[in-house]
């Protein structure tokens, strides 16, 4: 019979030159298909539940014993063998860490099976200023929340290996906010060697948790907030 892939039911219809004859089937425990034993009567249709689960990353044989019965009683066993291929699983995390607006958001795509070939795809999305996009390869790509919030963005990944059998999978990446550009420095423009105290702000800037500042010795401090207090040296 033709191979199946993992939790695909297997379905056959045995046959016989022999007139009236009546078939039985069992299927034993095998190593890496976590399916139990199977056992049935003529056919393996729907029916039969006959949905085989490969766990391993290679195909494997199954092997059912089909015992055909004529009117008279005579009996003769064969069996039949069906390659389950393994679906290709995702080793790349589906939950990547958040990316900053207007970054370039790199995800690499690997599999549990050699030889997988990828598509993705990804809508357009509302504060996301790049429109929809898909590829083949690995996935990179510039994305812009125009937005104050974090936006999730959704990726449709489908895993396809060299036997036909795929595995499709959403990932989400999270794309902060960018900071607002910073407004006007307001404060002192002219101080006394010496003094302490003096104070600088700029308006709140949306979207940022931090402020550095650069200072006149091209040295850098940061802060928690829009405001810093700076001492000057005699």
């Amino acid at each position: 019979p033709a191979n199946i892939c993992t939790g695909d039911s297997f379905e056959y219809a045995p046959t016989s030159l022999a007139i009236d004859a009546t078939f039985s089937w069992t299927r034993a425990v095998v190593f890496g298909i976590s399916n139990t034993t199977g056992s049935g009567n003529g056919a393996i249709t729907p029916a039969s539940n006959e949905i085989l689960i490969n766990e391993t990353t290679t195909p494997k044989n199954v092997v059912y014993l089909f015992t055909t019965t004529t009117p008279e009683g005579c009996e003769n066993t064969e069996s039949v063998t069906v390659v389950v291929n393994p679906a290709p699983t995702i080793l790349s995390s589906l939950t990547p860490p958040a990316t900053c607006s207007g970054n370039i958001f790199n995800y690499p795509l690997t599999s549990s099976v050699t030889g997988t070939t990828y598509t993705w795809s990804r809508a357009d999305i509302i504060g996301i200023s790049e429109p929809s996009s898909s590829g083949t390869t690995n996935i990179s790509e510039v994305l812009t929340n125009t937005t104050t919030s974090t936006i999730s963005v959704t990726y449709i990944i489908t895993l396809t290996t060299g036997n036909g059998c795929s595995n499709t999978y959403n990932m989400v990446v999270d794309i902060e906010p960018a900071p607002f550009t910073a407004g006007t420095i307001n404060g002192l423009q002219t101080v006394c060697a010496g003094s302490a105290g003096n104070v600088y702000t700029v308006s709140a800037i949306t979207n940022a948790t931090s402020y550095e500042w650069t200072l006149l010795d091209a040295s850098s401090v940061i802060t928690t907030t829009n405001t810093i207090s700076i001492n000057y040296s005699l």
